[in-house]
């Protein structure tokens, strides 16, 4: 799925903090969202007390659940955290 990212002038360059203010697809381009992630195994367990080990193993659920349609990080458009 291609994207295009837009920031628009007169709004501060968010690019160093890693987002954009706009992003937008194609028309008729399937749109995949993916349910909450977090710091769990296979089997539903959290790997880890240790807070930076979930980010990490979502971020690795993440790419499981994206990998299942053919897509990879390169591909999100939008993430919503909550910590």
């Amino acid at each position: 799925m291609s994207h295009t990212l837009l920031n628009p002038d007169g709004l501060h360059d968010p690019v160093p903090f890693g987002y954009s203010h706009t992003a937008t697809v194609p028309a008729g381009t399937e749109l995949v969202l993916v349910a909450g992630q977090y710091g769990s195994g296979a089997d539903g367990a959290v790997v880890s007390l240790d807070f930076t080990e979930q980010v990490q193993q979502a971020f690795r659920n993440l790419g499981v659940a994206l990998g299942a349609h053919g897509l990879d990080l390169s591909h999100v458009v939008q993430l919503r955290t909550y910590v």
